[in-house]
């Protein structure tokens, strides 16, 4: 049993009154407690919704909560990543940068941020910072083939022949018969001059796959390469008529071995038909505006292939947008001096001189 304590000179203090003092204090401490937890707990909801949000597509939303939630704490990879993964899903890819790198630099063994740097540079044209990011990615995980694969052809493509061709042969240590790994090594091939192991892997992609538009605009090359321009023929008329992505280049290559083998006009007409080709992509490339320039660069390109018809069409309609328009009169004047009616051939030389 507790005793009084005594104060000086004799007299009893009591002490009971101390117990409620201490249980207020510690109510108020519980209650501190209570509200900081409580709090924690809010600023968790917070943060988790803009996660949630950021990654659902609702990235204006999520951005607020998740500026907040990195205010809190700078170092949480989580919020990094849900904010860069929104603005990558968003197209804001300048934007995503400074997210991406942030979350790699907190998660540097984690190959999912440096996959996304792939992304974004891929997104973005900027193959170099895409072949460093796969590299690490390759590092963490040696057997991600398809992923070589492609660092492989953006070598190729930045003209990092000798690296790209050691990563292609790599890849075809586990898969030598994959059709786009053979093209790809004797494309390498070509390029660094290795024309004997190039025929040999074209006559082995042809074997297989007779009609691959890549090997045929190869074996073509190869021929002209060999001073063997009326063997390179056949292959590259076939190329160009399976209209595959090489068509240009075999068209090129085509136009240089009918040069060589006497066919100058054929040899011109394919020249013409690849300025269409070309006036037409950068048509489609820039969204196909409207404009006179492009009806009459790719009029000329069609007159000069002797598709008349759909050329003087789309020179009258230049004429009809802007009838000043000195380069379309001129064309047409042309045109109509060749072929008839006079009079037309008059009005449209008489336009384009005033």
């Amino acid at each position: 049993m507790a005793h009084p304590a005594k104060a000086p000179g004799g007299l009893v203090r009591p002490v009971r009154l101390r117990r409620p003092i201490l249980i207020w204090v510690a109510i108020g401490l519980a209650a501190a407690g209570a509200v900081v937890g409580l709090r924690a707990l809010e600023q968790r909801r917070s943060r988790d919704e803009g996660i949630r949000l950021a990654l659902s597509g609702e990235l204006a939303a999520a951005e607020p909560l998740l500026a907040t939630a990195l205010e809190q704490d700078p170092d949480d990879a989580d919020a990094w990543r849900a904010l860069a993964l929104g603005r990558l899903t968003a197209g804001k890819l300048d934007d995503a940068d400074g997210p991406a790198d942030r979350w790699r630099a907190l998660r540097p063994r984690d190959p999912e941020p440096h996959l996304t740097r792939i992304d974004l540079a891929v997104k973005r044209r900027r193959l170099d910072d895409a072949i460093d990011s796969a590299a690490t990615v390759l590092e963490l995980q040696p057997s991600a083939g398809e992923l070589r694969e492609r660092r492989a052809g953006w070598l190729f493509l930045v003209g990092r022949t000798e690296e790209a061709a050691t990563e292609c042969r790599r890849c075809r240590e586990t898969r030598p018969d994959d059709p786009a790994l053979t093209r790809l090594e004797a494309e390498i091939c070509v390029r660094l001059g290795d024309n004997a192991r190039a025929e040999v892997l074209v006559g082995e992609l042809l074997r297989r796959h007779p009609r691959d538009a890549t090997a045929l605009t190869l074996r073509g090359a190869l021929e002209l390469e060999a001073d063997r321009p009326d063997r390179a023929v056949p292959p590259l008329r076939e190329a160009i008529a399976h209209i595959g992505p090489t068509a240009a280049r075999a068209r090129h290559f085509l136009g240089l071995a009918l040069a060589r083998t006497g066919n100058e006009s054929e040899a011109r007409k394919l020249q013409a038909e690849g300025q269409v080709q070309q006036a037409v992509e950068l048509w489609e490339k820039y969204g196909r505006p409207d404009t006179v320039g492009y009806k009459v660069t790719i009029a000329e390109a069609l007159l000069a292939t002797g598709r008349t018809e759909e050329a003087v069409r789309l020179l009258e309609l230049a004429v009809a947008q802007t009838p000043d328009c000195a380069a379309a009169h001129r064309l047409l004047a042309d045109h109509y001096t060749a072929r008839g009616p006079a009079d037309k051939a008059a009005h449209h030389r008489r336009k384009a001189s005033d």
